[in-house]
């Protein structure tokens, strides 16, 4: 999907990414989600798709695994996994 010198540009990279991904993730969200409130950490089936959601900003971004995973959501403009399930 995205390369350092082919495919999409970070930006398309990041469209692509909530479009579908995100789209795919959340689906089904208002039967399984339990809001996490004021917890830091997501809890239920969010804390187990946090695996997913950061293979796929590292991929977007294509960092290093290491990376903290709160930098890549800064660089991208995207809100935490367990957030982004209580919109």
């Amino acid at each position: 999907m995205t390369a350092s010198t082919w495919g999409a540009t970070m930006p398309k990279a990041r469209h692509i990414y909530q479009a579908v991904v995100c789209s795919a993730l959340s689906y089904g969200v208002a039967l399984w989600h339990q809001p996490t409130g004021n917890a830091s950490k997501p809890k239920g089936l969010a804390a187990k798709l946090q695996k997913q959601q950061n293979q796929g900003l590292q991929t977007v971004l294509g960092a290093f695994k290491v990376t903290p995973i709160h930098q890549l959501e800064t660089e991208l403009y995207m809100p935490p996994l367990d957030l982004w399930l209580n919109g």
